[in-house]
């Protein structure tokens, strides 16, 4: 499956009170390692951060409203069944990253991840790095001119607090390194039938 648009974001979708409570409701539980199925410090060089699993409905409603939104405006139009538990995600300054991946995960026979999102919970001058990109070809130096960005530099962040961003789950992105302060966003998986 491919399509026009590699990601759709909304800017300033959600209010910075709907952030700060989904951060305030989300820190104090347990916190977890993140993993992608490395092991110990491979592991950490593929991904390293600290995740908290959320499936509070009074977040998925806001975020649902959101995807369909997304969905029909990027003209994806994707059949969407469920939303998975999302993920609080947590980078701190001490180079806490995601390298480049996809979302794209079977969910049994019938059903697999279809549509990513992100949701930047941090405002951007409370850290440095941490930057999502997205690149269909999996090229390093690719230039988004879907996010509205002609360049990506590693010192700038620049997703408005309450902006979401949209993809395809098989698209390859990346969190580069935090080099200052934190950044918490919220991300999750919309799954469907698969694609024919």
């Amino acid at each position: 499956m491919i399509t026009q648009n590699k990601a759709y974001y909304l800017t300033n979708c959600f209010s910075r009170s709907f952030c700060d409570e989904i951060i305030d409701f989300a820190k104090p539980q347990d916190k977890l390692t993140a993993l992608t199925g490395e092991i110990g410090e491979e592991q950490k060089k593929v991904r390293n951060s600290k995740v908290t699993w959320l499936e509070e409905p009074w977040i998925a409603r806001e975020i649902m409203d959101a995807c369909r939104m997304a969905n029909e405006r990027a003209e994806w139009n994707f059949v969407l069944n469920t939303l998975e538990k999302m993920q609080f995600t947590i980078y701190d300054s001490s180079g806490q990253h995601y390298e480049w991946h996809t979302d794209s995960n079977f969910k049994g026979r019938f059903s697999f991840r279809k549509l990513s999102f992100s949701l930047q919970l941090s405002e951007p001058w409370d850290y440095g790095g941490g930057q999502l990109l997205i690149d269909n070809d999996f090229n390093k130096n690719f230039k988004n001119k879907s996010l509205k960005h002609t360049e990506f530099s590693f010192e700038t962040t620049w997703l408005p607090k309450g902006t979401i961003v949209f993809f395809p789950s098989y698209q390859w992105h990346k969190v580069t390194p935090v080099f200052r302060g934190t950044r918490y966003s919220l991300v999750g998986w919309f799954n469907g039938p698969r694609f024919v």
